[in-house]
């Protein structure tokens, strides 16, 4: 089967959403399907097409306001990413300028994709669609594809476009929710198959989405793999990959400050944002793989939650695929992040809350434990739906195709 994923999987500056597509483009490609990946262009050095692990991976320029977006968060406090940052606000003036379409605030770009993905089918003759949200050009591809050739339709929603905490900037929650069900709606009414993570599963039970009912799955971050076998280096080495948490990153380093002996590894592309302390080491963002390979060889692995949100960081499944120590630092018992934490015997749970010495001690026997490494046979039984192998099955269970030889069961 021919099937076409939209996202930015491949690229140094790849996001946590194109990390989770990628995962299901390697499943879906191991059982012989054809995969082609759509994704914007956030470099010069990326070329606008080429072949990558046996995928062809074509590309569109980005806007300014994303190549902001990412240079601010890229370069944090500097004068560059003040730079970036203001520029960045400034161009914002557009999101008032298309207030009645929002949050639609790129629709040029939307246009580019779903051209590009149009241009793509009539080459290659797509069987399926896999759109991940964000962005939101993504879904207007995918829907082209659906509405104009009857390509099966799949929008894969890493991020929920509604069932946000609150309002932003100067919009309230029940405008963003009102306009985000309308995009939502027309969406969903295209689709073939709606994919939303479980963390938003009690938010889509609500009784607006009856009318979808049949066509949703709820899966989860599929990043559950076998990597138990890795080096294990000494427990005073830590390692934190990803985006720093500026609401725990204070309270965080207080604690870990009063524990001798330990180096901090920040693999974070906002490394500006963090202090100097003399067990910090900062290695800037790097690529995916990069990122892995120091979880491989850390000591002890570090995760910061996201307050006040129902957002679970994907790369905690990276973390548990280690079999390795966790310390995971929060401040509500509604984290959503706890659950799974709470069923993997290696992790540490410290609330911020909490008396920082004690938290310090508390975390320096945990270090000096002698790890047991938990077995792969454990993990895939604890955490099945965090395998990419169970988002495949639903998506290739819905059109009743497995693998390549089944292709003509469409």
């Amino acid at each position: 089967m021919k099937i076409l994923i939209i996202s930015d999987i491949f690229g140094r500056l790849a996001s946590a959403n194109g990390a989770c597509s990628k995962e299901i483009a390697y499943e879906l490609q191991a059982r012989g399907h054809d995969i082609t990946i759509l994704q914007e262009k956030f470099e010069k050095s990326d070329a606008a097409y080429e072949q990558i692990e046996g995928f062809g991976v074509y590309r569109i320029s980005t806007n300014l306001h994303q190549k902001l977006a990412v240079s601010y968060f890229t370069n944090g406090s500097s004068l560059k990413g003040k730079l970036s940052y203001f520029l960045f606000r400034l161009l914002g003036i557009r999101t008032l300028l298309l207030l009645p379409w929002y949050p639609q605030r790129a629709p040029i770009q939307c246009m580019k994709m779903a051209k590009k993905a149009e241009q793509l089918h009539k080459k290659t003759g797509f069987d399926m669609v896999i759109s991940c949200y964000n962005p939101l050009s993504a879904l207007y591809a995918g829907e082209r594809l659906k509405l104009k050739y009857g390509v099966f339709f799949v929008p894969y929603f890493v991020d929920a476009m509604t069932n946000k905490e609150g309002g932003k900037y100067i919009f309230t929650k029940e405008f963003i929710d009102k306009k985000g069900f309308g995009y939502e709606s027309r969406f969903y009414s295209a689709a073939d198959l709606i994919l939303n993570l479980k963390c938003h599963e009690k938010h889509f039970s609500q009784k607006r989405y009856d009318p979808f009912k049949q066509k949703m799955k709820i899966t989860d971050i599929p990043h559950l793999k076998n990597r138990v076998a890795y080096l294990q280096l000494d427990s005073m080495e830590l390692v934190y990959t990803g985006s720093v948490r500026i609401q725990i990153l204070s309270g965080m380093l207080d604690i870990l400050s009063g524990i001798a002996g330990i180096n901090l590894h920040f693999y974070s592309p906002n490394c500006i944002d963090v202090p100097d302390r003399s067990f910090i080491v900062k290695h800037g963002k790097v690529a995916r793989e990069e990122a892995l390979a120091a979880q491989d060889k850390a000591g002890c692995l570090i995760s910061m939650a996201v307050p006040g949100t129902t957002f679970i960081a994907a790369k905690i499944f990276e973390y548990i695929s280690t079999g390795k120590k966790i310390i995971h630092f929060y401040t509500d018992d509604f984290d959503p992040n706890l659950p799974y934490y709470k069923k993997y015997k290696n992790s540490l749970l410290i609330n911020l809350n909490n008396d920082t010495q004690t938290n310090a001690k508390t975390i320096s026997e945990f270090l000096a434990q002698p790890t047991q490494i938990i077995p792969w046979s454990e993990l895939e039984e604890l955490f099945p739906m965090n395998k990419a192998a169970y988002t495949a099955d639903l998506i290739l269970g819905e059109i009743g195709v497995d693998s390549i030889e089944n292709t003509n069961n469409i």
